[in-house]
């Protein structure tokens, strides 16, 4: 997921997990899963990102915006204190409806082993010290608190291997578009390229393994 500030957008990918669903070939493994309860579709704020954009100098103000194909779905805004950042956002309420809220969220600093030190957020529900937090009800909260899992950690084994496959074949192909690709990327050397390819057509083979146990599983084939 990546963050963006102003008038850029993140892409955040909306996830679903369906029973007795199996992942085609076209689709990245996080767009097979369901659009349940996954950290991967919430919006969130990553201190890493704003610390490579320079964004953590006191006195900075801003607009954190996330977007979906394009189409804005959320933003913030926040101002950088010494000591901690206040988000500005409205959310929903089951009774008031739309309530604004200016959230105080801290930072803590540790030291680096070369000098330095790096900021954290404290997570405002459990004080926790995390790189990011989450959208979550009225608060942003850290994963542990929103006790909600990544996409990934709720795969099985053929969402693993569709989602390597589709890994290993975009860094090979230059054309890789819904599971094939027949162009190899410019700049990599064939015999680089014919070692992966093997990878990459291994996992294609295991992956259509896992298709026929499932269906043989669920009954599908005669």
């Amino acid at each position: 997921m990546k963050v963006s500030v102003d008038d850029m957008s993140v892409g955040i990918q909306r996830c679903n997990r369906k029973k007795t669903f199996f992942p085609n070939d076209f689709d990245s493994a996080e767009d097979a899963m369901s659009r349940g309860h996954t950290l991967n579709g919430r919006n969130s704020i990553d201190i890493r990102y704003l610390r490579r954009e320079g964004l953590l100098r006191p006195g900075a103000v801003g607009t954190l915006r996330w977007s979906i194909g394009g189409r804005e779905c959320g933003s913030v805004s926040y101002k950088i204190d010494d000591k901690q950042i206040l988000v500005s956002y409205r959310y929903n309420h089951p009774d008031k409806g739309w309530v604004a809220r200016i959230l105080p969220i801290m930072f803590e600093a540790t030291s680096c082993h070369y000098g330095g030190e790096r900021l954290w957020f404290s997570c405002p529900s459990c004080n926790r010290r995390v790189g990011i937090l989450f959208d979550y009800g009225s608060l942003f909260i850290c994963r542990h608190c929103c006790r909600l899992p990544y996409v990934t950690q709720n795969e099985n084994q053929a969402y693993r291997l569709i989602r390597k496959k589709h890994k290993l074949g975009q860094r090979i192909f230059a054309d890789y578009h819904r599971g094939s690709g027949s162009i190899k990327t410019k700049g990599m050397h064939w015999k680089t390229f014919e070692r992966l390819h093997r990878q990459y057509q291994n996992l294609e083979q295991c992956w259509l393994q896992s298709l026929d146990d499932f269906l043989q599983k669920h009954k599908w084939l005669d």
